[in-house]
């Protein structure tokens, strides 16, 4: 990060309000470093917006399958994969660039780093905070945040359509929506 800056940075996650933002983002594509997290990623493609790089936080056999099955459906790209030391090694054969980190909270950090700087700060518990830390470490002039809902105020709909993967969610908090403060969001533990 110190020998490169980006001006400006995009982060994306699979909140239903990234399906409305999509228009707006084919417009910023060509301006801005667009950082996927995790399951937006299927979203992004879908609808042909770049993707410069994408976070995986996830750790099960299955997140695999969920990324390859876009890769076989819209091709490889140009996309660096950051993964963390614990996620599934066969998503590297997907990329050709890719990052891996160690995960603070997690005992191969303690065991085999060498250096501080060899994690991303604030991490977990969702992917979008690994997409953050990622894209707050080139210091950009600017960070936008796009489909980072972190919950809904639709119960019947949860996450942008194309997301890929499955996110179980408990959507039992009542909050009040940021943005319509008459309405009513709901979310969860992890994403508070």
């Amino acid at each position: 990060p110190d020998k490169s800056r980006f001006c400006r940075m995009i982060v994306c996650a699979s909140g239903p309000s990234l399906d409305q933002s999509l228009p707006q983002l084919k417009l910023l594509m060509d301006t801005h470093f667009i950082v996927a997290s995790a399951s937006c990623y299927g979203t992004l493609r879908e609808n042909g917006i770049r993707v410069d790089a994408l976070t995986i936080l996830e750790r099960g056999y299955s997140v695999y399958d969920d990324y390859l099955s876009v890769i076989k459906k819209h091709g490889k790209d140009d996309a660096l994969l950051v993964t963390s030391s614990v996620s599934d090694i066969r998503l590297h054969s997907l990329f050709d660039k890719t990052v891996t980190y160690f995960r603070v909270s997690l005992t191969p950090f303690a065991l085999f780093s060498q250096k501080y700087h060899e994690h991303l700060p604030f991490d977990g518990p969702q992917a979008v905070n690994s997409a953050v830390s990622f894209a707050l470490g080139f210091r950009p002039q600017s960070l936008l945040l796009v489909g980072v809902d972190l919950g809904t105020r639709d119960l019947n709909k949860v996450r942008s359509k194309g997301a890929v993967g499955i996110s179980p969610r408990t959507l039992n908090i009542e909050k009040t929506a940021n943005l319509e403060p008459n309405e009513t969001a709901y979310t969860d533990t992890y994403m508070t």
